[in-house]
């Protein structure tokens, strides 16, 4: 429990600065972009919770699993978005 505080912590001190990176490109258009921002971070979140939650069996089990594909998602997106970088 303990960690994962601390990993949440860590994480909601990130968001605001990824969000406001991500905006940078739509400086005309950044209220949109901000709305839909987290319309998708949101819907997903929800989605997502859905899913686990029908899962859930008593034990950790499906949280743990979800941890993983979540991370295995976010490090492939990573990757991809390494591969094809715009500078702006």
């Amino acid at each position: 429990m303990v960690l994962i505080s601390a990993v949440l912590f860590c994480q909601q001190l990130l968001i605001p600065n990824i969000n406001a990176a991500a905006m940078r490109p739509l400086a005309d258009v950044a209220g949109t972009g901000a709305a839909v921002l987290g319309m998708v971070s949101g819907v997903l979140g929800a989605v997502i919770g859905e899913l686990i939650n029908r899962r859930f069996d008593g034990t950790i089990t499906p949280l743990a699993i979800g941890f993983v594909v979540a991370g295995a998602v976010a490090m492939a997106a990573w990757r991809r978005a390494e591969t094809v970088r715009v500078d702006v």
